[in-house]
């Protein structure tokens, strides 16, 4: 959510139709009230490399 910042929910959403990001209004368990939930970059940081132990 743009509160708290955790991902809770994962949708899909036909990209012709609806081009721009959307946001919905779901319920937070985190926060434990309804807040508004933007769509994110899909890579969510999988695609970052990670630095070596040493």
């Amino acid at each position: 959510s743009e509160e708290s910042g955790n991902r809770v929910y994962y949708t899909t959403k036909n990209t012709q139709n609806t081009p721009d990001k959307i946001s919905l209004r779901k319920y937070d368990p985190k926060l434990r009230k309804h807040v508004t939930f933007t769509e994110t970059k899909k890579s969510l940081g999988r695609n970052e490399i990670k630095p070596r132990k040493s």
